[in-house]
């Protein structure tokens, strides 16, 4: 059953039914959620638990039973339109081209690494930089940069502070906030629960291979570690 949305005026745009996946052992096992736009939504699980996966389920990158619906329709093995973009440890960038051309040719257009967007969270050092050169931390800001400067209603982020500084998960907060003031969403998963704090305002834990709703849990203690660990009791 998918869980029910706190408010009643809220029109979820992605909802998952029983999402199953299985390797050689069950990963997933009927994860189902809804995420109404306009929400920052923390997805917490422990590593290997499927976090991942999950999230490439979710973009129609592996198969897997169940559905998913986008805007009211069904989406089929991927949501069309690129009205979903998602951002994962291994690069999707050209390792010979810069920064910049890269950007470009992902947004389709020559004029976006000079986007106001994009310029608040990249240094023009990091713009003319090999992509192929960057390391894994300055890798993800790009892409998360990329993420934010599309017109993609729904942004994944899968372990999004990876290999970023403090300074530099501040300036993505700030970018991603802004996401979610448009009315987009971010969904964002990670075990480190610190950089959720004050951030996120749905929350849910991934365990077993089902989605555990602790939006609920955490309004009541707001502490994302209280909720956290009383669904791994």
């Amino acid at each position: 059953m998918v869980d029910q949305l706190t408010a009643a005026d809220e029109s979820p745009d992605l909802i998952i039914e029983e999402l199953s996946k299985a390797y050689q052992r069950s990963v997933l096992n009927g994860a189902s959620a809804s995420f109404p736009s306009g929400h920052v939504v923390a997805i917490l699980g422990e590593n290997g638990s499927g976090k991942t996966t999950l999230f490439k389920c979710m973009l129609g990158l592996e198969s897997f039973s169940g559905s998913v619906r986008f805007g009211g329709a069904m989406s089929g093995r991927s949501l069309a339109g690129g009205d979903i973009f998602g951002v994962f440890d291994e690069s999707t960038m050209y390792p010979t081209w810069t920064v910049a051309k890269n950007i470009e040719y992902q947004l389709n257009d020559g004029t976006a690494a000079s986007s106001p967007t994009v310029r608040s969270l990249l240094p023009k050092d990091l713009l003319v930089a090999r992509a192929g050169r960057l390391s894994a931390g300055q890798t993800r800001l790009v892409l998360i940069a990329i993420a934010v400067a599309s017109s993609a209603k729904v942004l994944l982020l899968d372990e999004f502070s990876n290999g970023l500084d403090r300074s530099t998960r501040a300036r993505v907060r700030g970018a991603l906030e802004s996401v979610v003031d448009s009315g987009r969403t971010v969904i964002a998963s990670g075990h480190d629960l610190a950089v959720f704090e004050g951030f996120a305002d749905r929350l849910y834990i991934l365990k077993d291979g089902v989605l555990h709703d602790g939006t609920a849990h955490y309004e009541r203690t707001a502490s994302l570690e209280e909720t956290y660990d009383s669904f791994h009791e």
